[in-house]
């Protein structure tokens, strides 16, 4: 599910939804799409390497100006995220910087593939928004309803949005119900609360995982 919500972020942030006014988000998402198209375009039809490294930058650029890495870390962590002292608070900045980074990295290189064709075609299709209590985040939360097709199969796809100083920020992706943010927080608990490990395991190994993508070095399963 994580890979299926990589696929589709870079589309969320081509879209440009996730800051965005309360009104007519869905709308503008839509309107949206044909940029998000062209975009897809350009990479289809240039794959140099000069374009892709334009393309690249980009897409870097967009992950970190539009996603507002403090929220979903807080989020990603729940009960274990605390500032209460200078170690703890250190802790906080450097798992933020990396969970922004991996993010980042993770999203450039599973929609930006070494490959000489790409799909042109957006594949995320919007249909309606609602309003509503996020039962599992206890937030109020306004919901785009989406859908996609991945290898024949369609899914249906739940964009989460929340409310902060007159705009809206994208802090949740579920597919077909299952939420990737939850998915990733309770990795994330597993991992903290183990005596053997412990938050600064969860560090180590967030920090390896960044630099060997931010390398090159990640190597596909076989």
């Amino acid at each position: 599910m994580k890979k299926l919500f990589l696929l589709l972020l870079p589309v969320l942030i081509a879209l440009n939804i996730y800051s965005q006014e309360k009104s007519g988000v869905l709308e503008f998402a839509q309107g949206k799409i044909t940029e998000l198209e062209e975009y897809r375009k350009s990479l289809a039809e240039d794959p140099s390497e000069e374009n892709k490294k334009v393309v690249m930058e980009k897409a870097r650029n967009s992950v970190m100006d539009m996603l507002e890495f403090d929220v979903i870390s807080r989020m990603a962590l729940g009960k274990y995220y605390s500032e209460k002292t200078p170690q703890s608070k250190k802790q906080m900045e450097r798992f933020r910087d990396l969970y922004r980074r991996l993010m980042t990295e993770s999203i450039l290189k599973i929609n930006l593939p070494e490959k000489t064709t790409l799909e042109k075609k957006n594949p995320l299709k919007l249909h309606r928004e609602s309003n509503g209590k996020d039962k599992i985040f206890n937030i109020d939360a306004t919901i785009v309803h989406g859908s996609m097709i991945s290898k024949k199969i369609e899914y249906k796809v739940d964009l989460y949005f929340y409310p902060k100083n007159d705009r809206f920020y994208l802090y949740d992706v579920r597919i077909d119900g299952a939420s990737t943010l939850l998915d990733y927080r309770n990795y994330f608990y597993q991992t903290i609360s183990n005596p053997k490990k412990g938050m600064d395991y969860l560090i180590q190994k967030l920090t390896e995982k960044v630099n060997d993508l931010e390398n090159g070095t990640i190597k596909k399963k076989k």
